[in-house]
């Protein structure tokens, strides 16, 4: 597919309605800053864009097409290049955790899977600045990076949509979320952190927020719950501090919204695991698995002894 840039912005003008959450772009001592989305505490990223009920693809026959989400920029020196940077992650659904640029969450199966016909998403800019075409495992021909605005001062702190999000439709894309992992540059400061843009194909708000989820989870290394490429012994005591919390939930890998014995299985299962696998390994000094069973035990029978003596004495956090 390769749908002409102009075109899109024609179709784009008329066709498409809402304004959804806009990324909100800053500058923080010197670096760019995103802010605005959908907390993440499991996986790769800490936000995604866009959980609004107004930010969906449009199925307009052999495309499905949508604007958001768009941008809101601050901060900037006006006229300075603002670029998108797609960036692939390793897909730990599957066993050779292959490097993928192109997510799919399927609607009907409620799991990340690879989309049947290799379907293509083209990020199309609508000031005719450049574009990025992405399938699933290919590194995209166009390059990882597009600019996205150079911001007048006019333009600063008013919410843009200079993206047009083109999803190849023919043969139909299944339903769910469509997404990829970047971050933003600009030649004059340093780059912000990654984000995910999940993109809305018939999802209700529910199954946006597990789509959302499942996508930045399948991109971290299960078990991995400080986020460092390493499954090991730190990762045990995060989980062993947030046991129970379901509200610090960087531990659970089960995405069940509480940190429990199934994050427990999960980085058992995976301890001694890195990305890249070649790379460091078991290291002295983290405990084998049986040894971190044990404490595990431990830390469980202990927490549970803390909750029976508060359900006696009536004491409540």
């Amino acid at each position: 597919m390769r749908v002409g840039i102009v075109c899109a912005a024609l179709i784009v003008a008329n066709v498409c309605h809402g304004h959804g959450n806009p990324i909100h772009v800053n500058v923080v001592d010197g670096r760019l800053s995103v802010s605005g989305g959908l907390p993440l505490a499991f996986g790769f990223v800490r936000q995604a864009f866009d959980d609004h009920e107004d930010s969906y693809l449009e199925d307009l026959g052999d495309i499905a097409l949508g604007i958001t989400p768009g941008f809101n920029v601050s901060g900037m020196t006006p006229g300075s290049g603002l670029h998108l940077e797609v960036m692939p992650r390793p897909d730990f659904t599957t066993a050779a955790s292959p490097n993928r640029w192109l997510w799919h969450w399927n609607k009907s199966t409620a799991k990340v899977e690879i989309a049947p016909n290799n379907p293509e998403l083209e990020l199309a800019s609508q000031q005719l600045l450049g574009d990025v075409a992405l399938t699933q495992f290919a590194a995209p021909a166009t390059g990882p990076s597009m600019l996205v605005l150079e911001p007048q001062s006019s333009e600063l702190g008013t919410h843009q949509h200079p993206i047009a999000y083109i999803l190849d439709n023919n043969p139909s894309a299944p339903f769910g979320a469509y997404g990829f992992f970047a971050r933003l540059t600009s030649p004059n400061y340093q780059p912000s952190d990654p984000f995910l843009v999940a993109l809305n194909h018939s999802l209700s708000h529910d199954e946006y927020l597990l789509a959302a989820k499942s996508m930045n989870a399948a991109a971290s290394l299960p078990g991995d719950f400080d986020g460092n490429d390493r499954v090991d012994g730190a990762d045990f005591l995060a989980w062993q501090r947030a046991f129970g919390s379901t509200v610090n939930l960087a531990a659970d890998a089960s995405l069940n919204g509480v940190v429990d014995a199934d994050d427990l299985a999960i980085w058992q299962s995976n301890f001694g695991r890195t990305w890249p696998a070649a790379g460091i390994g078991i290291t002295a000094g983290v405990p084998e698995p049986t040894a971190a069973s044990l404490c595990a035990a431990s830390a469980i029978a202990a927490a549970s002894a803390v909750r029976r003596r508060r359900l006696r004495t009536g004491y409540r956090e």
